[in-house]
């Protein structure tokens, strides 16, 4: 979990309240990291909800930091998944039994009809089993 200031105590009290309130599987979407991330919300070491960081489409990661993002997931245990190669957008198909996640990067963004990245992942969401999984 990234700790911006006082972010680490405002997410706790997000996940506290979720927990108090009993909602099932909570999932945030989130950017402005400019990087792909997806990590389990977890609160007291027990697993609440997801949550998805989508990547910019404008403006890149720092590519300096892409080695430790892509490996942070061996040593943050709620880390999943992080990259911050590719640019592109986080598309999520929805309904009673899954939250679907599909990460489309595109490999170039100064190409207007570029293609997507074909290795781009996907993860989900079950209904009644908090946490991500990979596709």
């Amino acid at each position: 979990s990234i700790t911006w200031g006082r972010l680490a105590i405002k997410r706790k009290r997000l996940l506290r309240a979720a927990s108090d309130a009993k909602v099932a599987n909570l999932v945030t979407l989130t950017g402005d990291f400019h990087a792909s991330v997806v990590g389990d919300l977890t609160l007291d070491g027990a697993v609440l909800g997801s949550e998805f960081v989508a990547p910019a489409i404008s403006s890149g990661f720092d590519p300096a930091r892409n080695t430790a993002l892509r490996a942070a997931p061996l040593v943050l245990p709620d880390l999943v998944f992080g990259d911050g190669t590719y640019r592109g957008y986080l598309r999520s198909t929805i309904d009673a039994q899954r939250w679907q996640a599909d990460y489309r990067w595109v490999q170039n963004v100064s190409q207007v009809d570029a293609p997507l990245v074909k290795t781009a992942p996907r993860f989900f969401v079950l209904a009644g089993s908090p946490g991500v999984k990979k596709s």
